[in-house]
């Protein structure tokens, strides 16, 4: 996982996703998932991922777009379930909310 740019100056900072697309384009990687700080939002229900990658391989694209797939769709229902349960507590005062550990 790479989360950190080194500028010309040898100087560090925080990634972000027009440096990827950048790297992309000069084919630094093929492939990059973003995962934004709003993942998981309040106003809306679903999972919120940035998938860039480099258009030039076909075959190249269709295997990881199907392995991500795979991932996400595997460890999206937990994910959802953490999202329901954050916004029924929303609606419910917050010392009557209980969660089941079972």
């Amino acid at each position: 996982m790479v989360t950190e740019f080194t500028n010309p100056d040898g100087t560090k900072r925080l990634l972000v996703e027009a440096d990827l697309r950048s790297m992309i384009h000069d084919r630094q990687f093929s492939y990059a998932l973003v995962i934004p700080a709003d993942l998981i939002a309040e106003n809306r229900f679903g999972l919120h991922l940035i998938v860039l990658s480099d258009p030039r391989n076909d075959i190249e694209n269709q295997t990881v777009s199907g392995l991500l797939q795979k991932t996400i769709f595997s460890s999206a229902p937990q994910l959802l379930g953490q999202m329901l349960q954050m916004r029924a507590k929303n609606y419910v005062r917050a010392e009557r909310w209980i969660v089941s550990t079972r």
